[in-house]
């Protein structure tokens, strides 16, 4: 089964593939292989399948997860206790 039914596109669940490629440079081998992967084939215009999109969201939310637990700075909070700006300062 294909992403999008098979047709081109560059976003998808609110990842991009643009997302995936800057978290590369941050992640470990095999997990910047699987979002390099579908990077590509997104910005190729290549079908994407969804084994392919769940490997690469998966290698994205564990690097994001090992960036915020290796974070050392200070974490501004709004009176709703999230992080001031929607975004934690270590994903900026």
């Amino acid at each position: 089964m294909y992403i999008n039914d098979g047709k081109p596109t560059a976003l998808w669940n609110g990842l991009s593939a643009d997302l995936f490629l800057r978290r590369c440079a941050q992640a470990e081998p095999d997990e910047a292989q699987a979002m390099s992967h579908v990077a590509s084939l997104m910005h190729a215009g290549e079908p994407v399948t969804s084994e392919e999109f769940e490997a690469a969201r998966r290698a994205l939310l564990a690097v994001e997860k090992r960036l915020i637990k290796n974070y050392t700075g200070e974490v501004k909070l709004n009176r709703n206790g999230q992080p001031i700006g929607g975004i934690h300062p270590a994903l900026r």
